[in-house]
């Protein structure tokens, strides 16, 4: 988390990264608080891990741009007598959600 608070975003981190293996920044002129992941073992993992890094942002991002077309709130409203059938009472008894029965 230090590195997101002191850089900024995934991609700026990644941005500071290119620059080290560039030879245009060196671990020293970053913070204090952040030098030791420029550097070393910690450097060499942060490098290994870009794709995941970008992965875990795509899968923490929440789309806010989704087009929803005839949705009714009406027809999403929970009814718990809804769910109260044979096959939910028997996947309840085989899962041993015994208290929910």
């Amino acid at each position: 988390m230090g590195l997101i608070n002191e850089i900024g975003s995934v991609e700026e981190i990644y941005q500071e990264v290119e620059k080290v293996e560039a030879g245009e920044k060196k671990y020293s002129d970053f913070e204090k608080s952040i030098q030791s992941c420029f550097k070393g073992k910690t450097f060499e993992k942060l490098k290994e891990s870009k794709e995941d890094a970008f992965l875990s942002k795509k899968l923490a991002t929440i789309p806010h741009d989704v087009e929803i077309e005839d949705f009714s709130l009406e027809n999403h409203i929970f009814r718990p007598e809804t769910l109260k059938n044979e096959a939910v009472v028997e996947m309840f008894r085989e899962f041993e959600f015994f208290s929910l029965l």
